[in-house]
């Protein structure tokens, strides 16, 4: 995968709390923050599929229907 460079500039007290927890973690500053990007993202893109398929109003089936339904 090929990555570009970015700039982030954080308040001091996020700054230490990020070295501290990097620390913590055996990781560094910038996979946290790369991880906490990809989390974001895909948050929102989850959140963005439910929204598409709650505006289809389609009928659903509760858990124990499904299972029913599939004989289990």
């Amino acid at each position: 995968m090929s990555t570009s460079p970015i700039s982030v500039r954080l308040p001091k007290n996020a700054n230490v709390i990020l070295e501290t927890l990097a620390g913590e973690l055996h990781t560094t500053k910038t996979q946290l923050i790369k991880d906490a990007i990809m989390e974001r993202i895909e948050d929102y893109l989850d959140a963005k599929t439910i929204d598409q398929i709650v505006a289809k109003n389609e009928p659903t089936l509760s858990h124990e229907e499904l299972k029913h339904e599939l004989g289990l």
